[in-house]
């Protein structure tokens, strides 16, 4: 039964097996610089767009205006 409950997302079977995937995957490529996830959750993340808003010096540059949320999730998406 072990078996078969690896194949169901988010079981803890599922997270093991996806786990020591991740580990062997760091073992053979060494650690990764960063990790970027993809998802949905990211488009919301101010901090991490704060960092594309970064002048050649690292300071913070000013976060950009929008006139509509729209825009806002337009200028996010172009980053993923």
């Amino acid at each position: 039964m072990q078996a078969f409950n690896a194949n169901i997302n988010g079981s803890p079977q599922y997270l093991y097996k996806s786990r020591k995937s991740l580990e062997s995957l760091m073992e053979q490529l060494g650690m990764p610089t960063i990790w970027f996830t993809l998802s949905m959750a990211d488009n919301h993340w101010h901090d991490l767009h704060s960092m594309f808003q970064r002048n050649k010096f690292g300071h913070a540059g000013a976060f950009p205006e929008f006139a509509t949320p729209s825009l806002e999730a337009k200028w996010k998406q172009r980053f993923v």
